[in-house]
């Protein structure tokens, strides 16, 4: 994706807080709920950028021990406003005692934020009851696996040759 998802959510919510401004009688509790939403998606864009800073700078991903299930029920939360631009179902169905990954939480979570997009967008022109993007967490073989999986179309031929060539979309 060129537009980090951090900075789309962020858009979106502001924007949503505006309009909620220009009601006569605006709920001013969820306007802060909207606002506290768009502070978080601006940190959360601010340590990718700083991440991606240091990675550069440094030539290594910072890794750290880190419980998917966290990382995976924080981005469904930040991605749910997205899903219900789309009018997509958003389900997840974590494992239970998984071990804890040596990975960088920031990558991780830029990653399955641009699956989540990804698949929103494949999704988008499909009947309402195919609007659905899902999301697993389990054991597999010693280690963790995350899936995320669309109800879209599929990925046309020509793509599938350069699905994992840097920058294609």
């Amino acid at each position: 994706r060129s537009a980090p998802a951090n900075a789309r959510t962020a858009t979106m919510n502001a924007g949503t807080a505006l309009r909620f401004m220009d009601r006569p009688k605006a709920d001013l509790q969820e306007l802060r709920e909207i606002l506290r939403d768009v502070q978080a998606d601006a940190h959360r864009a601010h340590r990718v950028i700083r991440n991606i800073r240091e990675t550069v700078r440094k030539g290594a991903a910072v890794r750290q021990r880190v419980a998917i299930n966290e990382v995976v029920s924080g981005v469904m939360h930040m991605v749910q406003p997205e899903a219900a631009v789309h009018s997509c179902e958003l389900e997840a169905s974590l494992g239970n005692d998984l071990p804890f990954i040596a990975a960088d939480p920031v990558q991780i979570q830029q990653v399955l934020i641009n699956l989540l997009a990804n698949a929103f967008d494949a999704v988008e022109k499909m009947p309402s009851d195919r609007r659905k993007v899902e999301i697993t967490t389990e054991k597999a073989d010693g280690t963790v696996r995350v899936t995320v999986r669309d109800h879209g179309t599929g990925i046309v031929e020509e793509a599938r040759e350069r699905l994992f060539d840097q920058f294609f979309s």
